[in-house]
């Protein structure tokens, strides 16, 4: 079974994530920010689960889920380290592409920039918004581990 790493800034909503992943028979590593996440998927000996928030404020990240912002359709410069760069290198970095991403926001899939709801669809298994229901997590997890566990 692939660990899971939950990105998370909140440290409420990543203690609720990893109980119940843990609670559930997972090994889960968490981090808050992501430049921490990077290090962790790059040195990571395995694939990885990783349920990955969309907006972490160490990041400024509020410009890859903003639709007034459109990110990804009007070029705005973002962190090395955000979510979204993050994405945008798993598409071309093997080793960030080896594990499985789950997008984790606050917002419904319809209040995305289109431009990220098209790198979502390229490179997550699926969306969870927030407040999550505990099954929906669940199934989106074991959704992603069967697909790592067939490569």
């Amino acid at each position: 079974m692939a660990p899971v790493l939950v990105v998370e800034d909140d440290v409420a909503v990543r203690t609720i994530l990893r109980t119940l992943l843990e609670d559930t028979g997972y090994s889960v590593q968490e981090v808050g920010d992501g430049e921490q996440a990077l290090a962790l998927l790059r040195g990571a000996p395995q694939p990885l689960v990783v349920l990955l928030d969309l907006v972490l404020r160490a990041n400024d990240a509020r410009t890859l889920t903003d639709p007034r912002l459109r990110a990804f359709t009007t070029g705005t410069p973002l962190a090395s380290s955000s979510p979204g760069m993050l994405l945008r290198h798993s598409q071309a970095d093997p080793v960030l592409a080896r594990h499985g991403y789950i997008a984790v926001t606050a917002l419904p899939q319809t209040q995305l920039a289109p431009g990220l709801r098209d790198l979502l669809d390229a490179t997550c298994f699926g969306l969870v918004v927030k407040p999550f229901d505990i099954d929906d997590i669940l199934d989106v997890v074991e959704r992603v581990q069967q697909h790592l566990a067939a490569r």
